[in-house]
Order: structure tokens, then C-alpha cells, then sequence
């Protein structure tokens, strides 16, 4: 659960960094500096799948 937490923290920081990036008038501060848009953290689909625990 806290790993979900901390994807989604840093999701929401990429999305946020990538939207001043692209606005009027950060964009012009941002291709000065050469700030670039991010990747979101996406997990492979093999990771997503039940784990099964046997507790005997």
C-alpha cells in the first residue's frame, strides 16, 4: 500500500511539473532553463498480479 502511495504522490508531482512546463508563461522560464516534461512511474503489468500466501 505505501508503495501505491508513493507512485501516486510522485504521479501527481509529474503532472503538476509537466503542466507549469507547457503554461504561459512558465514555458518561456522553462525553455530558457531547458526544463523538460517527465514520465509518469508506470508499473509493468506482471507486477499488478495476486500474490498468493499460504499461511500453513
Amino acid at each position: 500500500m505505501r508503495v501505491a502511495i508513493a507512485r501516486q504522490f510522485y504521479n501527481d508531482s509529474v503532472e503538476a511539473q509537466n503542466t507549469r512546463v507547457e503554461s504561459f508563461p512558465s514555458s518561456i522560464i522553462a525553455r530558457q532553463f531547458r526544463f523538460q516534461r517527465h514520465p509518469y512511474f508506470e508499473t509493468p503489468p506482471e507486477t499488478k498480479e495476486v500474490v498468493k500466501v499460504s499461511l500453513r
